[in-house]
C-alpha cells in the first residue's frame, strides 16, 4: 500500500511504535485517546485508499454527517510488515463500534481534513463487533473473563456508560455474571510456531476458525465441529501478526491477535 511515498514520509521516532504488542482492551484505549469521536455504524464500502462507514449513533464527539470517510494511516515497519489500511477495521457489513482520530492535518496524499483516520491498533483496542445486541471483544481488563478476547456486553449498557461518563472501565459483563464453572474455557498458544493448538475446557462450542493476515486476507479455514482440541498447521506461513477468528455454534465469535514466531 503506496510502500515508497510511505517509506519517504517517515519520520515518528521508532520508539512511539513498540515491537512487542501488549494489547489494552477497549475501554482504556478510548480513556487514553480522549479526544477521538466514539461512533456505533457499519462499513459500507471499502478501496483501495479507505472506506465508507454509515453512522448508526455517536457516542462522543461531534459529527452531524451520517456517512463518513475513514483513509488508510501511515504504514511503520517493526521487524516485519505492519499495516495501517482500513483492512484492520474491518470487512463490509461489519457493525462496529469504533474509537477514530479526527484529521486536523495532511498526513498522506489521500488524507481529508475533517474526515478520520485508521486507527493504530497495535497495543490497542479501537474497535467493537456488534451483533444483533450484543458487543463482543477484548472489551475491559477490570473483570476478570478467561477468554478476554470474547468479552460480551449488551450494547446499549455499554452505550450509555460511554455517553453518559466517556468512559467504561467500570461495566459489567455479561459474562462476569455466570456460573464460572460452567464457562467454556479457551486455552491458545499465542505465540504459536508450526502448529495452531486450541483447547476448549467443557464443550466443544468452536465450529469454525479462519485466520487471516493483518490485511484482511484470509489464509485458512476450518471446520472444527465437535473437537475439543483443535490443531491446525501454520507451519507455511511466514512469522507475522495474525488475525484468527473463531466462529462459535451460536454464531457468536472470538477475535483476536495471534502472532507467529
Amino acid at each position: 500500500m503506496k510502500n515508497a511515498f510511505l517509506i519517504s514520509l517517515f519520520i515518528l521516532p521508532v520508539e512511539i511504535f513498540c515491537c512487542s504488542f501488549a494489547l489494552e482492551p477497549f475501554c482504556t484505549t478510548i480513556s487514553k485517546n480522549s479526544d477521538n469521536i466514539i461512533v456505533y455504524g457499519t462499513i459500507i464500502s471499502k478501496d483501495d485508499d479507505g472506506l465508507d462507514f454509515e453512522v448508526i449513533e455517536v457516542l462522543k464527539g461531534e459529527e452531524n454527517k451520517t456517512q463518513i470517510r475513514i483513509w488508510d494511516g501511515l504504514d511503520f515497519d517493526c521487524n516485519g510488515p505492519f499495516d495501517m489500511s482500513v483492512n484492520t477495521i474491518g470487512e463490509i457489513n461489519d457493525t462496529i463500534l469504533i474509537s477514530l482520530p479526527k484529521l486536523d492535518t495532511i498526513v498522506t496524499p489521500w488524507d481529508v481534513i475533517g474526515d478520520y483516520s485508521t486507527p493504530v491498533p497495535y497495543g490497542n483496542t479501537p474497535k467493537i463487533f456488534v451483533t444483533g445486541s450484543i458487543a463482543t471483544g477484548y472489551i475491559t481488563s477490570s473483570i476478570y473473563n478467561e477468554n478476554s478476547y470474547s468479552q460480551t456486553i449488551e450494547y446499549e449498557k455499554l452505550r450509555d456508560a460511554i455517553k453518559s461518563h466517556g468512559d467504561c472501565t467500570d461495566i459489567e459483563l455479561i459474562s462476569n455474571t455466570s456460573d464460572p464453572a460452567t464457562q467454556n474455557k479457551i486455552n491458545i498458544q499465542n505465540p504459536a510456531s508450526s502448529t495452531l493448538s486450541i483447547r476448549q475446557s467443557n464443550v466443544a462450542e468452536i465450529v469454525e476458525v479462519s485466520l487471516y493476515s493483518i490485511t484482511g486476507k484470509k489464509l485458512i479455514t476450518r471446520k472444527t465441529i465437535d473437537q475439543l482440541e483443535i490443531a491446525i498447521s501454520i507451519a507455511h506461513l511466514p512469522a507475522n501478526l495474525y488475525v484468527l477468528q473463531m466462529i462459535n455454534s451460536d454464531n457468536t465469535q472470538h477475535i483476536m491477535k495471534l502472532v507467529k514466531n
